[in-house]
């Protein structure tokens, strides 16, 4: 079962114990990984991306002391990580068509990466605008991978319920994304 970091778990984590720092990873490394994957657009570089964010995350741990810190400091690292890794790309691939190695067509618009990372911070933060039982059936099911018989188990509320609460999320991001043209 992944449970939810409290401050308790960060105060534990903030003295070095391993065991929190597994609850953390656990509940938000799939969370970390989509949104590097999302910006990179390859699995491998987020999976190292976000490899990488976990290691400075256990080097800063002194420095946390709420749970909502924590996620806030994941997501701005792994932005700032992956937003990096396209530029090094970018510029990678810059040198290698003056070098005649690979075709203009190839290069990447580093404005539509950009402007692709700005959908999808409007997207996260219409995820945590969700009213809340919707946005952990959201996490459980998507972010996650849980079937809804798990969640239902995990939450303690019926499979019907949880159904109903996808469908009522899902609606709510369908509209915001007609409205943004995702």
């Amino acid at each position: 079962m992944n449970i939810q970091p409290g401050d308790d778990t960060i105060a534990r984590f903030r003295t070095g114990e391993r065991k929190a720092f597994g609850i953390i990873y656990t509940h938000y490394y799939r969370y970390v990984f989509v949104i590097a994957c999302t910006i990179l657009r390859r699995e491998d570089e987020a999976r190292d991306i976000a490899s990488e964010i976990f290691l400075k995350l256990w080097a800063q741990r002194g420095r946390f002391k709420k749970a909502g810190e924590v996620k806030g400091w994941l997501i701005i690292a792994c932005r700032r990580a992956s937003l990096n890794e396209l530029r090094t790309r970018q510029r990678r691939q810059i040198i290698e068509k003056e070098l005649g190695l690979v075709a203009e067509k190839e290069l990447p618009s580093y404005e539509h990466e950009w402007m692709e990372w700005e959908r999808i911070c409007q997207l996260l933060r219409q995820l945590e605008a969700l009213p809340p039982r919707c946005r952990e059936v959201v996490d459980l099911m998507f972010l996650q991978g849980r079937k809804t018989a798990e969640v239902a188990a995990a939450l303690g509320i019926s499979p019907i319920t949880v159904q109903s609460h996808k469908t009522n999320a899902l609606l709510k991001l369908r509209a915001f994304r007609s409205i943004h043209k995702f």
